[in-house]
């Protein structure tokens, strides 16, 4: 599968921002257990968990997110209840690839 190309690397006039509401919250849990953590099928690859990451619960789309990610990304809103604060830059896909992250892999396909 191809590699998407960096964030640095592309032009930013493709590129749209998108901010979510503030009633777009997600319930978000640390997994601050003793363990070595775990790894799961999602988004075509396989992505891995471990300690001290967050699971989130999005509108029913389950993952998770490293913990420094998770605090630069989201802000409480109550127990258990988190709006994503910073915004999204994305653009229209040309073909299909996988994009690391540091979860895994998200392998994309064009429809």
């Amino acid at each position: 599968m191809r590699q998407i190309a960096s964030r640095a690397s592309q032009p930013m006039s493709s590129r749209r921002k998108y901010l979510k509401r503030a009633t777009q919250f997600v319930i978000a849990v640390q997994v601050d257990l003793d363990m070595d953590g775990f790894t799961y099928q999602k988004w075509g690859g396989t992505q891995r968990c471990k300690r001290c990451d967050w699971l989130v619960n999005n509108s029913g789309d389950v993952y998770t997110v490293d913990p420094e990610a998770f605090s630069r990304t989201y802000r409480s809103t109550g127990p258990g209840t988190y709006v994503k604060a910073t915004p999204v830059w994305a653009e229209v896909a040309e073909a299909g690839g996988a994009i690391p992250t540091k979860g895994g892999c998200y392998a994309l396909q064009l429809r």
